[in-house]
């Protein structure tokens, strides 16, 4: 889909207003193309233009030519001012200096904040918007692969996330799409675990929450590996897993509720005991930013559609012992989704 026409759901999305105001980096890429941070997008009736400063104005021009481009320094005032503008949408991360200027400025000028309208027209991806996050997805199932042959007792988690990374970005991608995550043995538990200097030790829990950026689309996949052999209670964990996930993913296609594919999961995982071990929400939306709306939670209630692309991720964490999670990045579709991330989750022994 080109820009324009993104422009012209942009419009249509937020109604009669004198112009529309876009602050936020993901939405600013989503609309211009651009890049780069710092800038603003003043969208009015039959012109739109970009906001920067020197920095970045030839880098604009090149990546952005449905936009004229403008200096920072007072053109969002002296735009609004030209344009008389009386109502103008914008989103939540507008600042409050920008604000109160454009208050003193233009006197009775009426904000409307259209943040989830906006925000809503990122949700359906197109076909071009799942082939990126699909490549995503396959340079990390490579790097993945790759890094199996890396694990081993002694090695620590910092190691493996290196080695993780560079293997993404040798590959593709312009960068991770967040912070890694490797966490060996008990510290598996903590779902955001930074990694550290902690040696790999035999029959640890070891798990991986990784993603890529490509072409600014991002993927995510969680797989959680044993050094050894595991225990029954070990393995029992991560069959429940493993069983909430499969059983969610065979519930997920379009015109579902998303609160209702998260309780899916989350019974499996009760019914085996750990519901207590199982506190965060099922999944998220992936695009152009790692977490996006519509979420697979117990207050989310919106119907999932065709070409939303979201997270399926049940996890057990038990302090002192360790954690499993097992995530995959999914395409809705009227009956099975389609699965991004191919790699097996079969629970591997190293």
């Amino acid at each position: 889909m080109s820009h324009i026409s993104r422009l012209g759901h942009l419009k249509e999305a937020v109604g009669n207003v004198d112009a529309i105001l876009i602050t936020s980096p993901p939405n600013i890429f989503y609309l211009s193309g651009f890049t780069s941070s710092d800038a603003k997008l003043l969208i009015t009736e039959g012109k739109q233009f970009l906001l920067t400063d020197s920095r970045y104005t030839i880098q604009a021009k090149s990546e952005c030519p449905d936009f004229t481009v403008y200096d920072q320094n007072n053109a969002l005032r002296d735009l609004c001012k030209d344009f008389s503008i009386k109502t103008l949408a914008f989103e939540g991360s507008i600042s409050v200096n920008t604000y109160e200027s454009l208050k003193s400025t233009l006197g009775n000028i009426t904000f409307i904040n259209c943040s989830k309208k906006i925000a809503s027209l990122r949700w359906i991806k197109s076909d071009e918007e799942i082939e990126k996050i699909q490549t995503a997805a396959k340079i990390c199932d490579d790097a993945f692969a790759n890094l199996l042959n890396h694990i081993k007792v002694g090695v620590t988690e910092k190691e493996l996330a290196l080695a993780l990374e560079f293997h993404i970005r040798k590959n593709g991608a312009s960068d991770v799409s967040f912070d890694t995550i490797v966490a060996a043995g008990a510290r598996s538990a903590m779902p955001h675990a930074v990694p550290t200097d902690t040696p790999i030790k035999n029959g640890d829990f070891l798990l991986f929450d990784f993603g890529a950026l490509y072409d600014g689309y991002c993927s995510d996949i969680t797989r959680t590996v044993i050094v050894g052999t595991p225990t029954d209670e070990k393995l029992a964990i991560y069959e429940t897993v493993l069983a909430a996930q499969l059983s969610a993913l065979s519930a997920i296609k379009s015109g579902k509720k998303c609160s209702d594919i998260d309780k899916v999961a989350r019974d499996v995982i009760s019914k085996a005991g750990f519901g207590k071990n199982f506190g965060h929400a099922l999944g998220h939306s992936v695009g152009v930013e790692i977490h996006e709306m519509p979420t697979f939670s117990t207050a989310c209630k919106e119907i999932l559609k065709n070409n939303m692309v979201l997270t399926v991720e049940p996890g057990i964490y038990i302090e002192n012992l360790g954690g499993v999670r097992i995530e995959d990045t999914v395409v809705i579709m009227e009956k099975n989704p389609k699965i991004l991330t191919k790699t097996c989750k079969k629970l591997i022994n190293l």
